[in-house]
């Protein structure tokens, strides 16, 4: 049985900015090294990685009442892909503004009348 490394896609403004240049952000558990996270991404979304970049991000101090405590410390790897792959769940369509849509919708009934 294979060791779970992945454990969730980070879904931020930055990271989706990222996704744009197929360099895509994820958890991954702090023992996971760079082949393994290379091996879980390929099988795991059927692409072809080119690089993967891991940092260690320290847990915040919190506090909680009167005693201080910390969250737990975590993994980050930044996976990039080879030249034309792309993941589809990282891509997002982009919204457009209301009055765009209604230009649209516009030139649509002009054009079937």
């Amino acid at each position: 049985m294979k060791k779970v490394v992945i454990l969730n896609p980070i879904i931020t403004e930055k990271s989706m900015n990222l996704a744009k240049n197929a360099i895509y952000t994820f958890k991954v558990l702090p023992s996971a090294n760079g082949n393994e996270i290379t091996e879980a991404i390929q099988s795991l979304y059927k692409v072809k990685v080119f690089d993967v970049r891991t940092l260690n991000t320290k847990g915040k101090a919190k506090r909680f009442g009167k005693r201080f405590g910390k969250r737990a410390d975590w993994k980050k790897a930044y996976v990039v892909l080879e030249k034309g792959q792309k993941i589809k769940e990282f891509e997002i369509e982009e919204h457009k503004d209301k009055k765009e849509k209604k230009e649209e919708t516009k030139t649509k009934d002009k054009v079937t009348k």
